[in-house]
């Protein structure tokens, strides 16, 4: 599975396209169905719970693999439409904290939530502004070794709303930072591809943050944590 997967990545980085999407994940669907049928024709034993358990990882992955690409698909066709609306600031943050909070558990991590009193709302598309989010929260959950904080943060800032995801993760080089936005661009890409990641998700994030008429950036030291920043147009 794991040099399928790094053979479909190796593809998708050279040529993206719809077709690439259901050409080369078709063979990793093919690969999970199989396992699947062969657990069930296998007896019950400790080992089952432990394949379950990466098959269910595996199946994420996908997942966040298919969706990911889609959504690059249509944002290369010009297809992707946002609604631009006023978007309840504490509302939005209190709910990727939440679900953030989740996963953290399963790493001993903690998620906590600084909002600035009477924030006025923030001009965006809500369902795009809280994949944004919490695409970064995952990013930080990621990257944050067990007993780490991490911490979403929102405040106004001349006439921009401004969130924060600050993490005491493993941080990013210096030099890798200029393109950590990059599409399919990996910090150590055999550790990102292990864990999953396709190099996508930030790339992702910018795009959209541009797309809302906003601002992202990183500022990290290695050894001591990131700080993603993004800065969008409160609403009028």
């Amino acid at each position: 599975m794991s040099d399928l997967w790094r053979r479909c990545l190796q593809r998708l980085e050279s040529d993206l396209s719809i077709e690439d999407v259901h050409t080369y994940l078709k063979p990793l669907q093919a690969s999970e169905d199989a396992e699947v049928r062969g657990e069930h024709r296998r007896g019950h034993d400790e080992r089952d719970a432990d394949r379950a358990r990466a098959r269910g990882r595996r199946s994420r992955r996908l997942a966040r693999l298919t969706e990911d690409l889609l959504m690059l698909s249509k944002m290369d066709a010009d297809r992707l439409e946002l609604e631009i609306r006023p978007v309840k600031v504490a509302q939005l943050a209190e709910s990727c904290n939440e679900t953030a909070r989740h996963r953290a558990l399963e790493k001993e991590l903690t998620v906590t939530l600084d909002v600035s009193d009477n924030l006025p709302d923030v001009a965006g598309d809500a369902r795009r502004l809280q994949e944004v989010l919490q695409n970064l929260l995952d990013n930080a959950i990621q990257y944050t070794l067990p007993g780490g904080k991490i911490v979403l943060s929102a405040d106004l800032r001349a006439d921009d709303v401004v969130f924060t995801v600050a993490d005491t993760g493993i941080g990013i080089p210096t030099a890798d930072q200029p393109r950590i936005f990059e599409r399919f661009y990996r910090v150590e890409k055999a550790r990102t591809r292990d864990s999953g990641g396709a190099g996508l998700g930030l790339s992702i994030v910018k795009h959209l943050v541009q797309k809302m008429g906003g601002t992202v950036r990183v500022s990290s030291e290695p050894g001591k944590g990131s700080t993603f920043v993004v800065a969008l147009k409160q609403a009028t």
